[in-house]
């Protein structure tokens, strides 16, 4: 390719971005991504600039920038490639700042253009299921009356039938998802048309679409959250069919159940050796391709995932952002919720009611102390002496749950709670009935900050809710004292309750069997990060941080989702077990009544009916999975 951009006119635009770490992209890379990037639509021509390290691609002006900017940017994120953004250059014509509310318009105006392109895609994939279905009841009239056109009329039904299903292949395929099922479907379908059994054909790939349909219309946590208000950014997108029916799996036992089928297909037949494609054409053929399409266990993997989905789009809207579709299920094995007390029944913000000592110095050592952190109780300080300066400080050390430690002008300070100053050897016997703060000066308390963090209005219904409702039993553990810890503890009629608990002893106590731990992330992240499920009371965003943590984060701080997500997670596991004996018992009745059918009474028929009534189980399936929209009580 000689030098790009030469001798063009100006309605050629030229755009040059630099490589990050150009020389870890080998030769071969290259090439690949410049060959990729000339076949995007609207791209005439590609090369890497070896000198300046940089590539360079030319489109028409009147070309959609946007459209091919995202092309090739996705294709690098394949390759793994990255470009260096404030280098870009575009010449010949210059490039106008975009004003940012000019691009919030266009990002609106995008969001509602695919919103509308969804809306109508499912209003064209009901309408041509539609068709289909007019199509093959047609055929089947005139079939009945002998009508030669009714194998036409079938083929049409058909080809409206495979719309759905061939699309969504082609996506997976794409996408490098499991398309196994759906290619059989597809080719055994078309041999039963083929071979002459054209209702038959129809009726299977009819049925397996609009299944298929439901659940790419309705079973999508993207569109479900987007629908809510979730920004993409915030949306998980590992929500994946592979999560609960893994391909490798499900290819093994599609794998199982073709070879079967093909064994009713041609083997059964020999018994009849002389009328041997007779029999296999008129009936082994019926009878092993609905054994295959009944016996498949996709729609049966569906229904779990759908089951998940929806209910975790229901705990979204109640407030919670579980960060994956385990945490429900794990959620639906606690019998006992163990409750943090600051911030998580007591609001977030405390009042400090009493300072003893130099209020001006206490301040100060406070100040300096929670500088910070983010705990309810450093906020809370920091909030109340917001126009106190900072000592300058070194050698902090900070325990999360009891204090912190500093050195500040040859001084030794000592900043936390009763536990926390016994263990530095400095005895405090006071016992207030607010939270206090003990502030202590080389070895001797030198004063105190006193607080009262007010028990939410709802935690003592929440704690009702859960033992009358669900049987579920409630304890307090926190390292507040004794007695504002007992306090708390009678406030919501919590049944038991443990004072002075360090963060290794709240992880430990929560990994019981059967308890769920309800934490404040700003004060309780070290003993949250330790257990296998949590409900965690904080910024979805810092809870996404921790990216192995299994928790269900309450971002407005509501402690009556904490029952309601319980709710949730075991009305979900019931409909799951639900699904499994429904989906269980429409296969065994469909099989039982295609093949009686078929070879007791040589009814013709008999698998379209067996097909059907594997669609409706199916089917009922999926309304079953939709009650994980509605309310959990």
């Amino acid at each position: 390719m000689g030098d790009i951009g030469e001798n063009m006119e100006d309605k050629i635009k030229k755009i040059e971005y630099k490589i990050c770490d150009f020389e870890t992209v080998g030769d071969e890379k290259r090439r690949i991504i410049v060959e990729k990037i000339k076949e995007i639509i609207g791209v005439l021509d590609a090369k890497i600039d070896e000198e300046n390290k940089s590539l360079i691609y030319i489109v028409d002006a009147n070309s959609g920038d946007y459209e091919i900017f995202s092309s090739v940017m996705h294709l690098l994120e394949d390759e793994g490639v990255d470009l260096v953004f404030e280098d870009e250059k575009i010449v010949p014509e210059e490039v106008n700042e975009v004003e940012p509310e000019a691009e919030e318009v266009f990002a609106d105006e995008k969001e509602e253009s695919e919103k509308k392109e969804k809306k109508y895609e499912k209003i064209e994939n009901i309408v041509v299921l539609s068709l289909s279905a007019v199509l093959i009841v047609l055929g089947f009239v005139f079939d009945k009356l002998g009508f030669s056109a009714a194998r036409w009329v079938y083929m049409f039904g058909y080809a409206f039938a495979g719309y759905e299903t061939l699309y969504s292949m082609i996506t997976d395929i794409a996408e490098k998802r499991y398309a196994g099922e759906k290619i059989i479907v597809l080719a055994a379908s078309f041999l039963l048309l083929f071979m002459g059994n054209g209702l038959l054909g129809s009726v299977v790939l009819f049925g397996f679409s609009l299944i298929s349909c439901l659940y790419s219309a309705f079973g999508n946590i993207t569109d479900r959250l987007s629908d809510l208000g979730v920004g993409k950014d915030d949306i998980k997108t590992e929500t994946k069919e592979s999560d609960y029916f893994v391909k490798k799996k499900a290819f093994i036992y599609d794998v199982v159940i073709v070879a079967i089928g093909l064994l009713i297909i041609f083997l059964l037949p020999l018994t009849s050796v002389k009328q041997y494609w007779n029999v296999l054409t008129q009936k082994w053929l019926n009878v092993g391709i609905g054994f295959i399409i009944i016996a498949f266990a996709g729609f049966r993997a569906k229904s779990v995932l759908t089951s998940v989905v929806f209910a975790r789009v229901n705990a979204y809207g109640a407030g919670a952002d579980l960060s994956d579709c385990s945490v429900l299920d794990k959620l639906s094995q606690k019998n006992k919720v163990c409750f943090g007390k600051t911030g998580v029944i007591t609001e977030t913000e405390g009042r400090v009611v009493e300072i003893s000592g130099d209020k001006e110095l206490i301040a100060k050592i406070a100040v300096s102390a929670e500088n910070g952190l983010k705990d309810p109780v450093a906020q809370t300080i920091l909030n109340r002496f917001k126009d106190v300066e900072p000592m300058t400080i070194i050698n902090k050390k900070y325990v999360e749950g009891r204090g912190v430690s500093f050195d500040s002008d040859g001084k030794n300070y000592i900043v936390g709670s009763k536990k926390y100053l016994n263990k530095n050897d400095i005895e405090v016997a006071d016992e207030s009935e607010h939270s206090a703060v003990y502030i202590a000066e080389n070895g001797k308390i030198i004063g105190a900050i006193y607080i009262d963090f007010p028990i939410k209005g709802d935690a003592e219904g929440v704690v009702t809710e859960l033992g009358e409702d669900l049987g579920v039993s409630s304890c307090i553990v926190s390292a507040d004292t004794v007695k504002v810890v007992e306090n708390a503890k009678n406030a919501i009629g919590a049944e038991s309750a443990v004072a002075g608990a360090s963060a290794a002893y709240k992880a430990e106590y929560s990994q019981k069997d059967g308890v769920l731990y309800v934490g404040n992330e700003n004060g309780d992240k070290s003993a949250l990060d330790k257990l296998d499920v949590s409900i965690t009371f904080g910024d979805a965003d810092t809870c996404r941080k921790n990216k192995g943590r299994k928790c269900a984060c309450v971002k407005n701080g509501d402690i009556k989702v904490v029952p309601y997500l319980l709710k949730l997670a075991r009305r979900m596991k019931k409909i799951e077990n639900q699904n499994k004996i429904i989906c269980f018992a429409f296969k065994a009745v469909a099989l039982t009544l295609g093949v009686m059918l078929s070879l007791l009474l040589s009814y013709y028929y008999a698998f379209v009916w067996a097909i059907l009534v594997n669609a409706l189980g199916d089917l009922i399936v999926f309304l079953n999975s939709c009650r994980n929209l509605t309310e959990a009580v």
